[in-house]
């Protein structure tokens, strides 16, 4: 339902809306997720408390700061794309978190092999937790914000995400053994314009490029932990 949110260390009160300005009363976290019912996810955040969610953040390889105030739960704080796909291939990675490189080896003019470069790999979250967090992201691409996907016929998982006045439109999805994401913007911030949202202006671009990495990959299934 409607609500306005007060914080003690934040004298403006907080009212967000729900991206569609439709209330759906009790709603399951995977709904929530689906349907952009942002009033469901701060809620949430109240419950589970500004340190758990910065902390899990941490775990998943944000590094941006993040401050604890009720608009958390809706990506207020900026970071970048590369943090962010990073994170979310931590859960089709099972919850194992790769530190994201760019070189992998160095050769000499010869091609001699000269250094070997390991990314660091961390636990970040559960199997478990990854496995659910796949389920509920895969809801967004069957019944939520991100439909469209469907016509990969593939299994993979994402989040749309549009900030205000359609300034920004984001789409990070992943499929068990690639994450992408995508976003779209001016280098100043301004406008992409009406109804420039993650589904309409992001999401094709990750479309796209998926449709075409994905022949090269076998399918197969988020891998259900015991």
């Amino acid at each position: 339902e409607p609500t306005v949110f007060l914080d003690p260390r934040n004298p403006t009160p907080y009212q967000p809306e729900n991206y569609t300005l439709k209330y759906y009363q009790t709603v399951t976290l995977r709904t929530a997720i689906e349907k952009s019912a942002n009033i469901a996810t701060v809620k949430l955040l109240n419950e589970i408390g500004y340190d758990a969610v910065i902390d899990t953040a941490r775990r998943l390889g944000i590094t941006s700061d993040l401050h604890p105030f009720p608009s958390l739960a809706l990506g207020s704080f900026e970071v970048s794309l590369l943090e962010l796909t990073s994170a979310y291939g931590a859960f089709a990675n099972q919850g194992v978190l790769v530190e994201p490189h760019l070189v992998r080896e160095v050769r000499n003019r010869d091609g001699a092999l000269v250094a070997t470069l390991e990314p660091e790999i961390h636990d970040s979250v559960r199997p478990e937790i990854a496995y659910l967090m796949n389920r509920v992201l895969a809801g967004v691409m069957t019944d939520g914000t991100g439909q469209a996907a469907a016509a990969l016929g593939r299994n993979v998982a994402g989040k749309t995400g549009t900030t205000d006045d359609n300034t920004d439109a984001w789409f990070v999805g992943y499929a068990p053994r690639l994450a992408l994401g995508v976003w779209v913007g001016f280098d100043e911030p301004r406008s992409l314009g009406p109804n420039e949202t993650g589904a309409k202006a992001a999401m094709p671009i990750w479309q796209a490029f998926m449709k075409e990495a994905l022949h090269r990959i076998p399918e197969v299934e988020f891998e259900r932990p015991n």
